[in-house]
């Protein structure tokens, strides 16, 4: 990315400009005593797709697909051939069927070739870069035999462009246009969340993404950006990302604009957030995920039970008979046919995944379990030989809650932040006990809720969670914090006192307050009141909550009137579009819809730069070798920017 941030462009170390063209190379008359220089021809077989010249003479080729050298002793392309035959047969039958379809097609006298420039040709390969860039295809692609066919015979006077024309010419007009755009919505932005991620991908190359979030002020919904996925080589320490993050403010001119960064809860993103100086919030998706995992993970009883369910699905999964077996009988039962689902341990929701799909199979699953061939399978286990149903059943319907808090949580288009203190309350008050509830059930419960605590230590306290969640009309009035209403519940009482969350409101509003004093250059209020810095801990609220009369009286003598009208304004349902409530009452809240416009754009979760992870595993797998790191950058930003 290029530090000017006035136009943004491309620098040349990324794309540089196409060196060459596809025309012949000719030369000027040569005196009669001087050897004339040879024309090179254009290359017309389709073996060159595979090829690479490495002299100026075309003698001394590399193949792409091995690397091997070929030395030819003429201009044919015979030597090719043969190499293509012996070590690349399935290429080489491509090439045969090519050239024979080929040979079909109408000669280039009646077909004159379109220019590049021609407004028919520059049209087909937009189509074919944007076909690259939304499928995450190798660049190799447009060098594929098969898809020349395609568009010989659909447009013969269109030859496709060659891939350094695509990298040096194509990419680097939409990376510019996209960029300036991104950039041009930067700078309207009442206010912007940082999210950043840092993973090594299939090649063992380390990327850091980092991604923008406002509120788009024309469509009242969050707006994002993915403003890199650069590598990320050497060690990770905070001092490192911290001075690429402020590297990134200042290409992009949005230094002043950023009110928070969101990052996992490591150590090291911790010193990040701190050193950064702008705010920090510890991604709720990934405290949920550690909390989860601490019973999944440590509780023997249900280690054991997750044994076995991995066992049946891995045997499954990897054998083509025992998956014929179960098709049989979904079959038979009436069910669609499907394999079941493996867990992965990054992430605890692919286990309640596994856990739901394996349950709705319980029938077929059953019925396999008595045939001799997973009979078999299971003489040498070493897990348990039975599958204890009701307990995988409870352990299902305890964590549902969580996966639903997850799913809620990486909204892209929604304020979520302000939903996390809903979320986590609404989790507490799904861990009471039932009367049904049998005593694994209870001690799963009670480690959820033991972990909850002391992973959300300090989050009914974080300033910047307790100013969005007032500035969300939705949560404003804290009324899923009624005490009142958890008398008679005493295991979320006991929770919610140690976590100090009845206190919730009145901070909120005071933090309000001294927002609403500093945009007008009056901080007497703010300097009385003993707040929390943006770099402290957090904890989360719940969205799941059904809206409820709030009861806690707050003192109003010190509210602005602006700000004590907003206060004694009624909660509109959970529903409903926060944004679109402040975009219709600006007139009425002329400064805290500004303050509004420039918070709620914080993201509850740093999962925007997790799913990247995905994202550039397709671009930098073995098949897409050849990809440089800087033109995965640059395809992953055309892929979510365009």
């Amino acid at each position: 990315m290029s530090t000017d941030s006035s136009s943004l462009s491309v620098t040349n170390s990324i794309l540089a400009s196409p060196s060459s063209t596809n025309a012949p190379i000719s030369t000027s008359p040569s005196s009669s005593s001087t050897t004339p220089k040879r024309i090179l021809k254009p290359k017309r077989s389709l073996v060159w797709r595979y090829f690479n010249t490495i002299n100026h003479d075309e003698l001394h080729v590399e193949c792409v697909l091995c690397s091997s050298i070929i030395i030819r002793k003429s201009t044919s392309t015979s030597n090719l051939l043969h190499h293509m035959q012996t070590q690349h047969n399935s290429e080489y039958q491509n090439i045969n069927k090519s050239m024979k379809s080929k040979s079909q097609m109408p000669t280039t006298a009646s077909t004159p070739r379109l220019p590049l420039s021609s407004e028919r040709s520059v049209h087909l390969t937009k189509l074919i870069a944007d076909f690259i860039i939304y499928n995450y295809l190798p660049l190799s692609i447009v060098e594929s035999p098969q898809l020349q066919v395609i568009f010989q015979e659909a447009e013969p006077s269109y030859v496709i462009p060659k891939r350094k024309y695509f990298v040096n010419k194509i990419f680097q007009d939409m990376y510019s246009e996209i960029q300036q755009n991104v950039y041009n919505e930067l700078q309207l932005a009442p206010g912007i969340c940082l999210t950043t991620d840092i993973w090594t991908s299939q090649a063992n190359q380390a990327y850091m993404t980092v991604t923008a979030h406002f509120v788009d002020l024309k469509n009242n919904k969050i707006k994002n950006f993915v403003l890199e996925t650069k590598e990320f080589s050497g060690n990770h320490t905070a001092e490192r990302i911290v001075e690429r993050l402020n590297n990134i403010c200042i290409d992009w001119s949005i230094s002043d604009k950023i009110v928070c960064l969101v990052t996992d809860t490591c150590n090291t993103m911790r010193k990040v957030g701190k050193d950064f100086g702008k705010g920090w919030i510890g991604c709720t998706d990934h405290l949920i995920n550690l909390s989860v995992n601490d019973v999944i993970r440590k509780l023997d009883e249900v280690k054991t039970m997750l044994a076995t369910v991995r066992y049946i699905v891995t045997f499954t999964r990897e054998t083509h008979l025992a998956i014929e077996m179960l098709n049989k009988y979904q079959k038979s039962f009436g069910f669609i046919e499907r394999n079941l689902i493996f867990d992965v341990k990054t992430r605890w929701n692919s286990t309640f995944y596994m856990l739901q799909r394996f349950i709705e199979e319980k029938n077929c699953v059953t019925a396999c379990l008595n045939e001799r061939l997973f009979q078999k399978h299971f003489i040498n286990a070493k897990v348990s030989k039975v599958v204890e149903w009701d307990g995988l059943d409870q352990l299902m319907n305890t964590l549902e809650p969580f996966e639903a808090a997850t799913r809620k949580l990486a909204s892209d288009s929604s304020p979520t932040i302000s939903i996390v203190l809903p979320v986590i309350t609404t989790l507490l008050t799904s861990l009471e006990y039932r009367d049904a509830d049998s005593s694994f059930q209870k001690k799963v419960k009670d480690n959820l809720r033991l972990s909850i605590q002391e992973r959300f230590e300090e989050l009914y306290q974080d300033k910047l969670i307790l100013l969005c969640t007032v500035l969300d009309p939705r949560w404003k009035d804290f009324s899923f914090l009624n005490r009142s209403l958890y008398q008679s519940h005493n295991e979320t009482l006991f929770v919610l006192n140690q976590l100090q969350a009845f206190d919730a409101r009145n901070l909120g509003y005071l933090f309000l307050q001294e927002q609403f004093n500093t945009l007008f250059g009056n901080t007497s209020t703010a300097s009385q009141s003993n707040v929390q810095q943006p770099e402290q801990k957090k904890k989360e609220f719940d969205l799941f909550d059904i809206m409820i009369t709030n009861n806690i009286v707050i003192p109003t003598n010190s509210r602005d009137g602006e700000l004590l009208i907003y206060e004694n304004e009624r909660e509109i349902h959970r529903n409903e579009n926060p944004l679109e409530w402040w975009n219709a009452n600006q007139t009425k809240f002329p400064t805290l819809s500004k303050l509004a416009f420039k918070y709620l754009c914080i993201v509850g979760t740093s999962a925007p730069s997790e799913r990247m992870f995905s994202a550039t595993g397709h671009l930098t797998s073995d098949r897409r070798s050849r990809l440089t790191p800087e033109n995965a950058d640059i395809l992953l930003f055309l892929n979510k920017n365009s």
